[in-house]
């Protein structure tokens, strides 16, 4: 469970906080970066086979046939990357992507607990903690607005199911037996900073942004934020930050506890 994280995962993050002592939190992006580009990594997409079984592919297989979202994992350290790959629209988080994200977290979910017996399903019962980051050097802009517009001559009740089902796709990664930790870099926008609520902790980068400007578009701030946020950094400061939609710099967000 959750609340019992496993000593292997309390000693890397202390690794970490070691090393990011002599430059405050902002260097933890530097030890983490470097996992990315492990030569001892394997991948694979969140695509399933005709007959249900999830499908395997090493990284050449993910560059011929992409995917919205991707997984790899580092068999040395025992740490799983899930990465939100939409690069041409700042990986904003759509329907597709979110059907693709929530049969990944079933997938990693029920390897991790031994449910399955392949030898890709024993090599993750021992995965450590799972990083959630953006491709391309930037986390996400936010929810799909063209998909967005599309609803607005739908019933209260239609939109009301189809954002439920869409906020639940990526907030499936709250199910996760093992921790998860957001990596921020560029921008986390919207519901995409909302996606970094639902993981047990959030790095950002120096330079990267972070903020809730729902009120900016004249919606509730959706994904679980109104809930999330206030849990995380208060009532006060949660308000603050979803009337005012304000972008917070990474210093900023550390201060208020957002990182």
């Amino acid at each position: 469970m959750k609340n019992t994280m496993n000593c292997r995962f309390v000693s890397y993050m202390k690794r970490q906080l070691v090393l990011a002592g002599s430059h405050q939190r902002k260097s933890l992006s530097t030890p983490l970066q470097s996992l990315y580009s492990r030569s001892s990594s394997t991948s694979f997409s969140s695509s399933f086979s005709s007959n249900g079984s999830t499908s395997n592919s090493n990284i050449n297989d993910i560059i011929d046939n992409p995917s919205l979202v991707t997984f790899t994992h580092d068999e040395k350290t025992q740490i799983g990357t899930i990465t939100l790959n939409s690069p041409s629209t700042y990986n904003a988080l759509s329907v597709e992507m979110g059907n693709e994200f929530e049969a990944l977290i079933h997938r990693l979910k029920n390897q991790i607990n031994g449910h399955h017996s392949s030898s890709s399903s024993s090599s993750l019962k021992n995965l450590n903690v799972i990083i959630l980051k953006g491709s391309k050097h930037n986390f996400s802009s936010g929810g799909d607005l063209h998909w967005l517009k599309k609803l607005r001559h739908n019933p209260v009740h239609i939109n009301a199911d189809k954002m439920y089902s869409f906020y639940r796709s990526f907030l499936s990664i709250r199910s996760l037996p093992i921790p998860t930790i957001a990596y921020v870099e560029g921008f986390a926008i919207g519901a995409g900073a909302c996606l970094t609520l639902a993981t047990d902790l959030r790095v950002m980068d120096s330079k990267a942004k972070i903020g809730f400007n729902f009120v900016k578009l004249g919606i509730h701030s959706g994904m679980g934020g109104s809930h999330l946020l206030p849990n995380l950094i208060g009532e006060s400061k949660a308000k603050y930050a979803l009337l005012t939609g304000q972008i917070f710099n990474a210093q900023e967000a550390y201060d208020s506890g957002l990182a």
